[in-house]
C-alpha cells in the first residue's frame, strides 16, 4: 500500500486562521482561530500548531496507509503494427504510422488494469510542412486496459466525429511503423 504523506500548514495570525493542504490532490481546509495572533504568540504556538496539524493530517488519511485503487505503469516501450507508444516517468509519446501524441502526465491505471487518459493527437502530411502552415495538435482519448504484458488500446478524439483507432500492443516489443513520405 502506498503512504500518502503530502500535508503543508499556513498559521496566519492577521486574518485568524490556521490554513492547511493535503491529500494528493490538494484538498484544503480552514480553522478559525477566536484571536488575532501577535509574532510572538504565533512563536510560541509554532509547536502546539504543526502537532495539531500533523495530527489532523494523519487521522484525514494523509500520513497513514491507505489502500489504493491506481497505480503507476513502469516505464518501457509497447509496440504492434502501425504504433509505438514510449512511457516514461511522467509522461508517454505514441509514434503512429502518419500522427504522433502525447500524455503530458504520469500513465496511471485503475486497480483492474483500466486507463481512461487525456493528451494531445497530431496527423502528420505527406512531404514537408509548409511556413505559416504548422500541424495542428487536437485533444484526444487514450483509454484501455493492461494484462501483463498486453495493452488494449483505443484512441478517440475530442471534438470531432472521427472514428475510435483499436490496437493491441505488446511490452518490449517495438512498432513497425510506415511513415508518411
Amino acid at each position: 500500500m502506498p503512504v500518502r504523506s503530502n500535508c503543508t500548514f499556513i498559521l496566519d495570525g492577521a486574518n485568524r486562521n490556521l490554513n492547511f493542504r493535503y491529500g494528493r490532490f490538494g484538498k484544503s481546509a480552514t480553522l478559525d482561530l477566536p484571536f488575532r495572533l501577535t509574532l510572538t504568540s504565533a512563536i510560541s504556538l509554532l509547536p502546539i500548531a504543526f502537532a495539531g496539524v500533523s495530527s489532523v493530517c494523519a487521522v484525514i488519511g494523509t500520513g497513514i496507509q491507505v489502500p489504493s485503487n491506481e497505480r503507476k505503469l513502469a516505464s518501457g516501450l509497447w509496440g504492434t503494427d502501425h504504433l509505438s507508444l514510449e512511457i516514461f516517468e511522467a509522461r508517454a509519446e505514441f509514434e503512429f504510422d502518419c500522427a504522433h501524441g502525447s500524455i503530458d502526465s504520469p500513465f496511471i491505471l485503475e486497480s483492474d488494469g483500466s486507463f481512461k487518459l487525456k493528451g494531445t493527437y497530431t496527423r502528420e502530411t505527406h512531404g514537408p510542412i509548409r511556413v505559416g502552415n504548422p500541424l495542428q495538435s487536437r485533444q484526444a482519448e487514450y483509454f484501455g486496459h493492461v494484462d501483463g504484458n498486453n495493452m488494449r488500446l483505443s484512441v478517440r478524439l475530442i471534438g470531432g466525429n472521427d472514428e475510435v483507432e483499436n490496437y493491441l500492443l505488446q511490452l518490449g516489443k517495438q512498432g513497425r511503423i510506415w511513415k508518411c513520405k
